[in-house]
């Protein structure tokens, strides 16, 4: 059985700083990863988002520009926009590989599960290993919310996975909640084409995120002008043959191809209870110093709170300190987040 100071599994915006940092602290660490470096973030989430933000942005001002006297027109050619998304997110993979290797971390490419403190089984395509840690930290990160009524099969009902794929434009869209995830998509695929329509159960956009009345209304207003339809106070009820069946004013049917459900994301914590941690909504519950267990300790999407790549990365600085503080023999400083802040990229952005 293999031996090291600390294994991390989950090599996303939390595992992977984690692991880079013990690294440079000279910690032996080894980080676990079956998909790909990077997490959510990099290959799911902020990078494709952003980049096909700023791709679009131009297709979003062809009206302004029109009342300015420039008229054209602009075609999207939807092969080379994935090709460019696929070969920023590779670019980014592979920084991250470049920065792990230079801390002296080990990466084992597989799927990570603890069989108690201080084992670590490793199970890829070729072999299974385990590796004994004096600590573990668990950095699986999160997935999209499947609805029951709406489950995921990537033609007719996407995530917001299968959405970043791009497989088609839709000509209409109706995209199932207000939050961060459904807006920046409405923003992305309206520029591209589609008619949007955004349905929404509680009685403003971004709900829970703090803002005001008057923010909202004006953000709302702004999607209204770009042609993107808002539905406040209206449930998806389910799936018809054309479109989606939703609960508001009244039962009614909206016009769709494609539903895009973005409803939140909920944690990978599958079988952690069994180890004796303590989970609430599936969230790993820790201490201030991240701790979940004996030697065990949880970091960024999965132990909740807001679900924000830098408050992951933050968290992951932090508990490497910690560690290699703990593996010293030193206490531990703490530090309590005192703001964390958010941007939306709509058009125009929040924050």
């Amino acid at each position: 059985m293999a031996k090291t100071d600390v294994v991390v599994i989950g090599g996303g915006p939390a595992g992977y700083v984690a692991a880079r940092r013990l690294g440079q602290l000279g910690v032996e660490t080894i980080l676990v990863e079956k998909e790909h470096l990077g997490g959510t973030c990099l290959n799911l989430g902020c990078i494709p988002t952003k980049t096909l933000y700023a791709a679009t942005l131009p297709l979003g001002k062809t009206e302004l520009y029109r009342r300015m006297g420039l008229d054209f027109s602009v075609r999207v050619d939807l092969p080379r926009l994935r090709a460019f998304l696929s070969q920023v997110v590779e670019n980014l993979r592979s920084g991250v590989a470049r920065l792990l290797a230079a801390s002296k971390v080990e990466i084992l490419r597989g799927e990570g599960r603890v069989l108690k403190p201080g084992e670590v089984e490793v199970i890829s395509d070729s072999k299974t290993e385990r590796i004994e840690a004096k600590a573990i930290v668990l950095a699986m990160g999160s997935a999209p919310v499947e609805l029951s009524f709406l489950p995921f099969d990537g033609e007719r009902v996407w995530s917001s996975d299968h959405a970043l794929a791009l497989p088609q434009i839709p000509e209409r869209m109706a995209v199932v909640g207000g939050g961060v995830v459904g807006l920046e998509l409405a923003t992305v695929f309206r520029r591209l084409g589609a008619k949007i329509t955004v349905v929404e159960m509680m009685d403003g956009l971004l709900p829970g995120l703090g803002l005001s009345r008057r923010g909202e209304a004006f953000l709302r207003q702004s999607l209204e002008r770009q042609g993107i339809e808002i539905r406040l106070k209206t449930r998806a009820a389910g799936l018809t043959k054309g479109g989606l069946l939703v609960d508001g004013e009244k039962r009614e049917e909206i016009e769709a191809e494609v539903i895009l459900v973005a409803v939140g994301r909920r944690p990978l914590s599958q079988g952690l209870a069994d180890l004796g941690l303590k989970l609430e909504k599936g969230f790993v519950v820790t201490d201030e110093s991240f701790r979940a267990g004996p030697g065990i300790y949880a970091i960024g999407d999965l132990r909740g709170g807001a679900l924000l790549a830098h408050k992951a990365s933050h968290e992951g600085l932090l508990l490497a300190e910690t560690l290699a503080a703990e593996l010293r023999g030193e206490t531990p400083a703490t530090e309590k987040p005192k703001a964390i802040p958010w941007t939306v990229f709509t058009d125009p952005p929040v924050a």
